[in-house]
């Protein structure tokens, strides 16, 4: 290898690397200042379950955590977010600095991709040069990664695809299918979602290439398509089923989720967009604040679009290959307009939030095939007139998508059934002038072939490149790495002093978002990751659907299908789900304090009596949208009384300007459920002309608490907002005291603790006063739960909606609860078989074959 070949590779990988760490510097972002990233989802998720992988190192792998939302598995939470080999980035620093360890994640993936592109563009057209760099780095810094690069773990796809490409074209040419093969496990093991879409572009690609490469009709014969296909379609089939060690317990998880959910409307055959989103290929169309709804970031770089439409202009390319490349990127684009394509694409689930994902492979393609038109152009007599064709037309695209946004508009709600953003067309103008800056260095370069000025032109494509990534993110609303730090250190300390025993307990922990270093509203999803306890928060893609149902259904706040958490303390839940404490940012009027530290305020709480409770009933059902009822229903079944635990207000005028006015039957703490109001319409909840103090904003409903009262005080219950509300079906009653106060003292003989040192292997004692007591756990309902009383398995089953529940006879036993799912070892077996037997083929049977061959010759 020569000197030359080695500083080009070189190249390709440091060059996107400086234009990244420039960037970073430029936004003052930790290490080269005092911003960090702790926005979107890698504030809210990437960084906290960083945590857990770290964790993973230090005390070994446990397949079920109760940081996990109140518990769960983390199979598929692992398998969707932390595969990914540049995780181990993170063992290098401390928790505090994980923010800064997620930068150096992001910049070594967006370098890496542009030295697997540069080695794709090298070995595929067999010409390498110093400006193959200029496209390589155009790929590592397309639109793509402008969007998603904070969501990074789906940036490993991109690294791998120029693999995957090279692989396909290899085994379609029968050299080999091994380096195919290889890559694709690669890419469904690291990020089996993006891995999905990388399938699918296999087959696209495929047929792509066999329809080059078989121009007559015999080759379509159906014997003739299984003779040429069936190499592929077995290697495609063993990469993907090698991979059931990571994709059979993802898939069980994510079964578990809303994800499952059937949507008509994601698979109607109907556009999403329309001429506007060709204004995508110019710079400075992503902006930070659309990252949620956009249209497809199909920007790369404004050469490799002017390449890539002339590409379709170089008569030196055959027609056949013109009409194909046509039809491929046509097909393309069909998974981005048509919501039904967009849909498949997608898992047959439209996103929420983040669309197109599947752009990186049409960025990919143009870049390709940009590459494919400069080789040709280098050589082509006419390429003034060319590229002066390709120049008009793309300025004339630009020009066009900018004055169709008005008129698409006011069509948008009646044609289209996307409700992307356009993107901003504040750099118009820079576009065209790129456009036709670059055609003429192409025109000139064509003419004198002067080393100068590819260099110029590999300097303003740098340039261009780092522009548009930094415009985009120079709206992020940065956090503090300083505060971060800070913060960090003080609330692990106090959570290490209240977590300190084996037994087990949960934590309702908030922030105070005005010094945690995030600039965003976090409201502690993931907090329970980072700072390693039980928690009752979770903001994850894996979260359970009948889990939240069940939260939901006894008032937990859930804004949407992926995220819940604690708000308003409740006397019930706190008993139920053994919430030991509760940690605020500010001082609760009418409870004094176990703790105060760093401007945070512990508060004991004596309704958790432990991780267990024996029940008389467990036959309760949980209603929807009937939380107080649910509530009521369980303690009955805890303790039956005649008189309800929950006793209702008089409720005495109603809605008068928004505002209800009630009187309490009895002495306690009084609750409210409005099913029929639209939180997110209300911008203030007053309670007696107060302000109700949450500690983050409700958009969906829960269960108030609005305060202790006294029985017969006069309550007004006011919401502020711009419109009317409806108080139907009001639920709002009392925790009456005494009855809840005698049920404590009685069930604290007969609850019990559970205790261990991994969250999936638990033990503890209970002691039954009758046979075949049932036992109600503070623990999700998962079949893989194996519970055994005095060393003998029992079943198990679903108690309040999905917690775990088993009879215990009469006496004192002993309890042990193992984690055993199957899945895993399942997947395992089929991985270790399939990995087994490919390997045994090509270091084995091929070569006594070969032998055989050569023998017999």
């Amino acid at each position: 290898m020569t000197t030359k070949k080695v500083l080009r590779g070189l190249g390709s990988f440091l060059v996107p690397f400086s234009i990244m760490l420039l960037i970073w510097h430029s936004l003052a972002i930790a290490p080269f200042g005092d911003n960090n990233l702790l926005v979107s989802d890698i504030g809210t998720q990437y960084l906290e379950f960083m945590s857990l992988f770290k964790r993973f190192f230090d005390e070994g792998i446990s397949l079920y955590s109760f940081s996990n939302g109140i518990g769960g598995s983390i199979e598929a939470l692992s398998g969707y977010y932390l595969i990914s080999p540049y995780n181990l980035i993170c063992l290098f620093f401390q928790d505090e600095n994980l923010p800064i360890a997620l930068i150096w994640i992001i910049t070594a993936k967006i370098a890496t991709m542009g030295s697997t592109m540069y080695f794709y563009l090298g070995k595929h057209f067999k010409r390498p040069s110093f400006a193959t760099i200029i496209f390589s780095t155009a790929y590592s810094l397309c639109g793509f990664v402008v969007a998603y690069s904070l969501n990074f773990m789906w940036l490993d796809a991109l690294i791998l695809l120029p693999l995957v490409t090279l692989g396909l074209e290899k085994l379609w040419r029968k050299e080999t299918g091994s380096l195919y093969g290889i890559t694709l496990f690669a890419t469904i093991v690291t990020n089996y979602y993006l891995g999905y879409m990388v399938c699918l572009y296999a087959v696209i690609y495929s047929i792509y290439l066999y329809w080059l490469a078989n121009p007559t009709r015999d080759a379509w014969r159906i014997k003739t398509l299984w003779q040429e296909w069936c190499k592929f379609l077995v290697v495609s089939f063993l990469a993907g089923i090698a991979t059931s060690f990571i994709l059979l317990p993802s898939l069980v998880g994510m079964l578990r989720t809303a994800k499952t959910n059937f949507d008509p409307q994601s698979f109607v055959l109907a556009p999403r967009f329309a001429f506007s989103a060709f204004g995508e290929l110019g710079i400075g169309t992503y902006q930070f604040d659309a990252r949620l709804q956009h249209l497809p970031t199909m920007y790369s770089g404004i050469l490799m679009v002017l390449l890539f439409i002339s590409y379709f202009f170089c008569r030196s390319i055959s027609k056949r290959e013109r009409r194909g490349t046509f039809v491929l990127m046509f097909a393309l684009f069909l998974s981005f307009i048509v919501q039904l394509i967009n849909t498949v694409w997608h898992m047959f689930q439209s996103p929420a939030g983040f669309p197109y994902r599947n752009v990186f492979i049409f960025s990919f393609l143009i870049v390709r095939f940009a590459y494919a038109a400069w080789l040709q152009l280098q050589e082509n007599s006419d390429t003034g007139k060319m590229i002066g064709k390709s120049a008009l037309g793309f300025s004339l695209i630009l020009l066009l998508a900018r004055f169709s946004l008005n008129v698409e508009k006011s069509l948008s709600d009646r044609w289209f059934i996307g409700k992307e953003l356009p993107g901003e067309f504040t750099y118009l103008w820079y576009s065209l002038a790129l456009i036709w800056i670059y055609a003429l260095l192409i025109y000139l370069l064509q003419k004198k072939n002067y080393r100068w000025l590819v260099v110029l032109m590999a300097g303003i494509t740098f340039y261009e490149l780092g522009f548009n990534y930094q415009q985009a993110l120079k709206a992020v609303p940065f956090g503090s790495q300083k505060n971060f730090a800070k913060f960090y250190d003080n609330q692990s300390e106090l959570i290490d002093e209240l977590n300190a025993s084996p037994t087990l307990w949960r934590i309702n922990e908030k922030t105070d978002q005005s010094s945690d270093g995030f600039s965003i509203a976090y409201n502690s999803y993931n907090d329970s990751f980072l700072y390693n306890f039980a928690d009752i928060s979770s903001y994850t893609s894996t979260l359970e659907k009948d889990v939240l149902d069940t939260l939901v259904d006894l008032g937990i706040y859930s804004r949407n299908v992926r995220r819940f958490t604690y708000v308003d303390e409740n006397p019930v839940l706190n008993l139920l789900l053994n919430v030991r404490y509760s940690i605020k940012p500010q001082a609760l009027t009418d409870r004094v304090p176990l703790k105060e530290a760093h401007n945070m305020y512990v508060y004991q709480n004596p309704e958790a009596l432990g991780m267990g409770l024996l029940i008389e009933n467990n036959q309760v059902k949980l209603q929807t949208g009937k939380v107080i009822e649910n509530q009521e229903n369980i303690l009955q079944s805890l303790k039956k009384q005649e008189k309800h635990y929950f006793q209702p207000a008089k409720i005495e005028a109603n809605t008068v300007n928004n505002t209800l006015t009630l009187q309490t039957s009895e002495a306690g703490e009084l609750f409210m459920y409005l099913p029929k109001v639209r939180w997110k319409q209300v911008d203030q909840l007053l309670v007696n002309g107060e302000k109700h103090q949450e500690s983050i904003g409700i958009q969906t409903n829960q269960l108030f608490n609005l305060g202790h009262f006294k029985a017969g005080e006069t309550v007004t219950v006011e919401l502020k907002g711009d419109k009317e509300f409806n108080f139907n079906q009001a639920e709002i009653a009392t925790l009456e005291d005494a009855s809840f106060n005698q049920l404590l003292a009685d069930k604290n003989e007969l609850a019990f603790d559970l205790m261990g040192q991994r969250d999936d292997q638990l033990y503890g004692e209970v002691t039954a006063d009758k046979n075949d007591q049932a036992l109600y756990l503070s623990i999700p309902y998962d079949d893989a739960w194996q519970v055994y009383v005095d060393q003998q398995k029992v079943p198990t089953q679903k108690v309040f909606g999905s917690f775990l529940s088993v009879q215990v006879p009469k006496g004192k036993h002993q309890l042990r609860l193992v984690y055993r799912p199957t899945a895993p070892m399942v997947g395992g077996i089929v991985s270790i078989l399939v990995m087994t037997g490919v390997i045994g083929y090509y270091v084995i049977y091929k070569p006594i074959k070969s032998k055989k061959g050569k023998v017999s010759d």
